[in-house]
């Protein structure tokens, strides 16, 4: 079977999103296969319109200290599997105190996943 990179993960839908985030799905007897380490950054226009899920506010993109983006990859590792996911950046919620990372170029929008804003002082 061959294996096809998913370039637009939203055309399915946002919970088909997230659950093939992290696996293989087959569809229609074709394996599909989600990586999240295509080498493209987070689309502009996607960062323009998201939001916090927590309060509605407004997004800034910021850099992620070194420690927390090692403990993020580590978290993470688990769910890519040869490969490291890259952590870089987050979105900082100024509202609700939470940064949102994102791992290999997807902004994980769960405010269970959500960081403290103070860990950007760190």
């Amino acid at each position: 079977r061959a294996l096809h990179t998913h370039r637009n993960p939203w055309s399915r839908g946002p919970q088909d999103f997230y659950d093939g985030l992290l696996c293989t799905t087959s569809t229609r007897g074709r394996e599909r296969a989600w990586y999240s380490a295509v080498t493209m950054a987070v689309d502009p226009e996607l960062l323009e319109i998201l939001v916090c899920p927590k309060t509605k506010g407004d997004l800034e993109l910021v850099e992620l200290p070194e420690a927390v983006r090692r403990e993020l990859v580590e978290k993470y590792q688990e769910h890519f599997r040869d490969e490291v996911p890259v952590v870089e950046q987050g979105l900082h919620c100024a509202e609700s105190g939470l940064v949102y990372p994102i791992v290999s170029d997807i902004p994980i929008m769960l405010v269970e996943d959500a960081l403290p804003a103070d860990i950007l002082s760190g």
